[in-house]
């Protein structure tokens, strides 16, 4: 039965990360008293320079756990949905991009930074979201047998 298990580049390498709602983030940007960016380093482990493992970014994920902050394990090969209780829903998709819908807004980020902005979204119009998201996600139809 081992012979029949697949593997991909990404199960090789596991990326850790926390997903939180829009509500939390912004409860952490204030309670820190830093930048959305630095919330978006911590929660991410970022290896930028470090910056995911300062003092300041391990209270951030501890603090974030704490409110209902949800750890993930490795990339996601399509999308995971994830809904929270202030009403955010959050679709994590591999490259480090998201959409995050909130209240009567649509927001696509690509490493914590905005890129597009829908008011009132419709699914068509989240449908083209994802959409946009496709060409930059790798190509899991080439898997290799162990």
């Amino acid at each position: 039965l081992y012979n029949l298990l697949f593997t991909t580049k990404i199960q090789k390498k596991m990326k850790r990360y926390i997903v939180v709602s829009d509500t939390e983030r912004e409860r952490l940007v204030r309670v820190y008293k830093v930048n959305a960016r630095t919330v978006y380093n911590a929660l991410t482990y970022s290896s930028d320079k470090g910056r995911g493992f300062t003092d300041t970014a391990k209270r951030i994920r501890e603090d974030a756990l704490r409110h209902g902050g949800i750890i993930m394990n490795g990339d996601c090969v399509e999308m995971e949905t994830l809904h929270f209780h202030d009403k955010t829903i959050v679709q994590v998709f591999p490259a480090d991009r998201e959409i995050r819908i909130s209240g009567d807004k649509a927001r696509l980020y690509k490493q914590g930074k905005l890129i597009k902005e829908i008011e009132t979204p419709l699914i068509a119009e989240l449908e083209k979201l994802q959409d946009e998201i496709r060409p930059h996600l790798r190509d899991y139809t080439n898997v290799q047998r162990l």
